[in-house]
C-alpha cells in the first residue's frame, strides 16, 4: 500500500537531506506475523539511503528510525539488544546463537485488535535472568525464561498460534514462544540439525521457516 514504513522513512530521510531513490521491494517476510517485516523495510531503506549518500550521523538515523516506527530503531542496528521506552532505548546485549523454526499461520494478528483485548495487568518476565542465561550462553537457562505477555490473548483471536507452539514442541523445541505480536511462533532448537528435522511436523503451516539469530 502507498502508506508504508519504507516509503515514510525515505520521506523522513528526503526531507533532511533533499536526497531520494526508487525503491523496490521483494517481501519475504510475511504480514502480520510479529516478525517486525515492515519495520525491517524502513530500516533497510534508511541504511541504503545512508549507504549511498552518506547525509546523516548515526544519532539522527536513529531518530528518523524512531519517528517512522517503534520496532524500526531495533532493525536499523541489527544483533541483539534490550529494548525498552516503546522500543528507542536500545542497549547492545552479548548474546549466543540461536537455531531456530518459525512457523505462522494462515491467520494473521491484528495488533489494534489484540490491544483492545489486553487486561491489565500482565505477568512480566524475568528480563534479568534472560540476560544473565544470553550473556553465559547457557541455552538451558535461557529456554525457561521466553515469555510473551502478549501471547495469551493473541491465541483468544488465532487459536492456531496455541497449536503451532504446542507442535513446536512436540517436534523437540526446548522451547516455543510467539514472536511479537503474533501471529508467527518460533521454536528453539539445540542445533540446526534439530530445527530441520521438526519440519515435517509442520507440512501443513502455509509458512516456516529454519533460521538462525546474529
Amino acid at each position: 500500500p502507498y502508506d508504508n514504513t519504507l516509503r515514510r522513512a525515505a520521506e523522513q530521510y528526503r526531507a533532511l537531506t533533499g536526497r531520494g531513490a526508487q525503491i523496490r521491494v521483494t517481501k519475504r517476510i510475511p504480514a502480520e506475523a510479529g516478525l517486525g517485516g515492515g519495520s525491517a523495510d524502513a530500516a533497510a531503506a534508511l541504511r541504503g539511503l545512508q549507504q549511498l549518500y552518506d547525509e546523516l550521523d548515526e544519532r539522527t538515523l536513529l531518530e528518523i528510525s524512531a519517528k517512522v516506527g517503534a520496532d524500526v530503531p531495533f532493525c536499523l542496528n541489527g544483533g541483539t539488544q534490550r529494548a525498552e521506552g516503546i522500543g528507542e532505548v536500545l542497549t547492545p546485549v552479548r548474546g549466543m546463537k540461536l537455531h531456530l523454526v518459525i512457523a505462522k499461520p494462515a491467520e494473521g494478528v491484528s495488533t489494534k485488535k489484540l490491544f483492545s483485548l489486553l487486561r491489565l495487568p500482565r505477568t512480566m518476565p524475568d528480563t534479568a535472568a534472560a540476560l544473565k542465561a544470553l550473556s553465559l550462553g547457557d541455552l538451558d537457562a535461557l529456554c525457561p525464561l521466553l515469555f510473551n505477555a502478549l501471547e495469551e490473548p493473541a491465541i483468544e483471536l488465532v487459536p492456531a498460534i496455541g497449536q503451532i507452539k504446542q507442535r513446536l514442541l512436540e517436534a523437540g523445541a526446548k522451547a516455543a514462544c510467539m514472536s511479537g505480536s503474533g501471529s508467527a511462533v518460533f521454536g528453539v532448537f539445540a542445533n540446526q540439525e534439530a530445527a530441520l528435522s521438526a519440519l515435517p511436523a509442520l507440512e501443513d503451516v502455509p509458512y516456516k521457516q529454519v533460521c538462525e539469530s546474529l
